[in-house]
């Protein structure tokens, strides 16, 4: 009796696996296969292609059959840009040096390349870390940090001293993003000092004048305020 149970299993284990390799009139094969988007994908529409062949019962050959696939593709690129000083609230003289930090995040999905930055007033600015990998790729979720200083001279003084940074990115499909970020810094403006036209340090506006002598705070009435053209007496 066991010896007969054991033909029964092995031939219908026979049948099962004879019955997989036959396509019966009527019968559908689903098959299922997983594809990982790369980077070098997202540019355009994926277009997948699949082709399936067979043999017929007298060996001759069937198909081939042939059908596709079309997926959008879709990707977030966006960086975020800020600029800080190390002056900020501050009142700078001459000779006084303006440090200035520079952040840049990645926060989109997809990698930033050719990263470069620029400052109308700061003709060295220098990448501090950031790059976690060392591949010189702004990763998603990464945040780089640059730095540069400006060191204060006279003519910047009894006025803000603005200046902006841009920031150009590319992505993977070569489009460029671009950021801009400025800072103001707030100079000091002491006696004897010329300011331009329209400014001075008691706010009194009429023209080019300096303060002669006195202090900001005692020069209200404008009797002690010379044009910059007179000079001092």
């Amino acid at each position: 009796m066991k010896i007969f149970i054991f033909f029964i299993m092995l031939a219908a284990l026979v049948w099962t696996a004879d019955s997989q390799d036959r396509l019966a009139p009527g019968e559908t094969w689903t098959y299922t296969r997983n594809y990982t988007v790369q980077e070098t994908d997202i540019c355009q529409a994926i277009q997948n292609n699949v082709t399936v062949n067979a043999i017929d019962p007298c060996s001759r050959k069937v198909g081939p059959a042939v059908d596709n696939e079309t997926v959008n593709v879709t990707y977030r690129a966006d960086i975020r840009f800020d600029k800080v000083s190390n002056k900020s609230g501050e009142l700078v003289d001459a000779g006084d040096i303006i440090g200035y930090t520079y952040y840049v995040e990645n926060t989109g999905d997809v990698n930033l390349t050719i990263i470069s930055l620029a400052d109308d007033m700061i003709f060295d600015v220098q990448y501090i870390s950031g790059d976690e990998n060392i591949d010189g790729v702004l990763n998603p979720g990464e945040m780089w940090s640059f730095a540069g200083a400006y060191k204060v001279v006279e003519d910047d003084l009894c006025r803000s001293i603005t200046n902006e940074a841009e920031l150009k990115a590319r992505d993977p499909c070569n489009n460029q993003l671009e950021r801009t970020d400025e800072e103001v810094v707030e100079t000091l403006c002491g006696e004897n000092i010329c300011c331009q036209d329209g400014y001075n340090q008691d706010e009194i506006i009429s023209g080019d004048q300096f303060a002669s002598g006195v202090g900001n705070a005692d020069a209200k009435n404008n009797l002690d305020i010379k044009t910059c053209q007179e000079g001092i007496d």
